[in-house]
């Protein structure tokens, strides 16, 4: 065999061993290839092969015949042709090995710095919001710590200066007058909302059907039970005296019926009043506002229980005396108060009509309206810088 075919035998060789690992596919012509060139050395010398003998290649692996020299030149070139092989294979895996070696490290090198490149850059980027957060946060308390002492200096400064207790007690005087002039307002809202509504006080007087003694005014939803006076003067005077007893009969003439009459039985009563005036009913009426349509009141009169109830509510200016004036077919009462709560601006009116005893047995009325007639309805008493002013230029109320 000369060299060209030598070197093709190991070409062909090379592939077969590529092909026993998976490296690459050996087609039918250079199989074909190979089995020439084995036959073709047959007959010759395989000394100088590159694997010995050609039966080296067969499948079957025995050994050739022959005298003992040439088997034992066969056995050296298998050994030489294995361990070419081996060699060639171990070669093959530490290139393999390697390339997957600088694949992986190339691979997640890569990604390990792109992963430390995020993490430096979101670390930076904390570091500064904190940075900023902080440099806010010390600016804030640099300009509170400026307003405070301006304003603890310009405070000194103030109290240090000649006008600051005569405006200091300036002030006090005027809350205090405000509270003097206007203190029903604020104590009407307060009886109002703290007075209970509905308990057992309002109908105490209701536990018996014994309706003797003074005559009394009760409406268990309001927690009403109020002495009501007759025979008072209808200036403006007189009714504030009245009204220092309890609630008062606003007779004017047209609305002068009493309890089991036909005809208008009028009453007056405060629901809010100066807290330094007289008297224990200054705010009798302040829930008043809650009554509605059906609630029920009770009026003991001369021994007798009369029983109304709700019919109408409307609101009138001071003097619509006019609207108490309804006729005398039927026996009503009406209930008078300030409105709204703590002023007297108008006039809250309440009628009611009589359900028992029965309206069929009320008579007519006979009383008469007193000759000194007010145009105005009851209101609240003058406050207690009225009254000093009054009395200091001489003056009326």
């Amino acid at each position: 065999m000369d060299d060209e075919q030598r070197k093709r035998v190991e070409e062909l060789a090379r592939e077969r061993v590529k092909m026993a690992f998976g490296q690459t596919r050996i087609d039918e012509q250079t199989a074909g290839e190979v089995e020439q060139l084995l036959e073709r050395e047959k007959p010759k010398n395989d000394e100088g092969s590159l694997f010995g003998r050609s039966d080296v290649l067969n499948a079957s692996g025995h050994g050739a015949s022959g005298s003992n020299g040439a088997s034992v030149t066969v056995q050296g070139d298998v050994s030489q042709t294995s361990a070419r092989m081996t060699d060639n294979i171990e070669e093959y895996h530490r290139a393999w090995q390697e390339y997957y070696r600088k694949y992986y490290q190339y691979h997640f090198g890569q990604e390990i710095q792109k992963k430390d490149a995020e993490h430096k850059a979101e670390v930076k980027n904390l570091l500064m919001h904190e940075d900023t957060i902080d440099e806010n946060a010390r600016l804030m308390q640099r300009l509170r710590q400026q307003v405070r002492g301006k304003t603890h200096a310009s405070a000194r400064k103030f109290r240090r200066s000649k006008h600051y207790i005569p405006i200091v007690v300036g002030l006090l005087v005027f809350l205090a007058l405000v509270v003097i002039q206007y203190n029903r307002a604020f104590l009407a809202f307060v009886s109002a909302y703290i007075t209970p509504v509905g308990n057992a006080r309002g109908l105490e007087f209701l536990e018996t059907d014994n309706a003797d003694g003074p005559s009394r005014l009760m409406i268990p939803k309001i927690n009403v039970n109020v002495p009501i006076i007759f025979g008072c003067g209808m200036d403006q005077a007189s009714q504030r005296r009245c009204m220092r007893q309890g609630i008062m009969h606003f007779a004017v003439s047209g609305a002068n019926a009493v309890p089991g009459e036909n005809g208008n039985f009028a009453v007056s009563g405060h629901s809010s009043n100066d807290a330094f005036g007289g008297g224990d009913f200054k705010f009798i009426f302040s829930q008043l506002p809650r009554m509605t349509e059906g609630d029920l009141a009770y009026v003991n009169y001369e021994g007798v229980r009369y029983t109304y109830v709700v019919r109408e509510i409307i609101v009138v200016d001071p003097d619509d005396v006019q609207s108490l004036r309804i006729g005398d077919e039927r026996p009503v009462m009406t209930l008078i108060t300030c409105y709204p709560i703590g002023t007297a601006r108008q006039r809250m009116l309440i009628f009611m009509d009589q359900i028992a005893p029965l309206p069929d047995t009320a008579v007519d009325g006979t009383e008469t309206a007193p000759d000194d007639e007010e145009t105005t309805m009851a209101g609240i008493s003058p406050t207690l810088l009225e009254r000093m002013w009054a009395r200091l230029t001489g003056g009326g109320l």
